[in-house]
């Protein structure tokens, strides 16, 4: 599995548990590893924010295809 294939499963993941919030929380996710000069964490999480941003702008708040 490449890394982009993990971010994304990793973001539907994320995304299910934490639904219509999980903008919210990974970018709340990513700051902390900005602030803590964690760089591979922090593009991690601006990846998954990409990621589950993407069906909430779509209207689905169920579901990450």
């Amino acid at each position: 599995m490449t890394g982009s294939e993990k971010t994304s499963v990793a973001a539907g993941n994320f995304f299910k548990r934490f639904g219509a919030t999980a903008p919210a929380e990974a970018k709340r996710r990513a700051r902390k590893m900005h602030l803590f000069g964690r760089a591979e964490g922090y593009v991690t999480w601006m990846l998954i924010l990409k990621h589950v941003k993407a069906p909430i702008a779509n209207g689905a708040e169920e579901t990450l295809h």
